[in-house]
């Protein structure tokens, strides 16, 4: 004698053609587990697109790339509308454009600064060459 009657009951009702009634109850439950692990996931890649950003955010890369490190911010905040209305898709796809632009604003001030500090370098180099050419000149 089975300690559950009602689960072996359930189990054993076929409705026409084989198929069991009773798993109309099963898949709202389904459906709901798998949009709360999309939940999860797209949370995930909003707390690391935020932690990107936030690396990001700094004086330098706010002078050098303040386009990139816009496009960031607005994303992120896309996203975070999104796990609001709970489109997960659409959330975890714009966090990691979010985590993306904002690598992308910290590479492009790192490349303005060094583009920088290689013409600062130069006329520094043409400056001394100057002087030493001209200190040659004279006896």
């Amino acid at each position: 004698m089975s300690r559950f009657p009602l689960l072996r009951s359930l189990s054993s009702r076929r409705g026409p053609r084989g198929w069991r009634p009773w798993l109309w109850l099963v898949w709202p439950v389904a459906f709901s587990l798998g949009a709360c692990s999309g939940l999860g996931a797209a949370q995930a890649q909003w707390s690391r697109a935020e932690a990107a950003l936030r690396q990001a955010d700094q004086p330098a890369v706010q002078a050098d790339a303040p386009i990139e490190l816009g496009l960031a911010r607005e994303k992120l905040q896309r996203a975070h509308q999104a796990l609001g209305v709970q489109d997960a898709a659409m959330a975890q796809r714009l966090a990691e454009q979010a985590e993306l632009d904002a690598q992308v604003a910290e590479a492009h001030a790192q490349r303005v600064r060094l583009r920088r500090e290689e013409k600062d370098a130069r006329a520094l180099t043409l400056s001394l060459q100057g002087a030493g050419r001209s200190a040659g000149d004279q006896p």
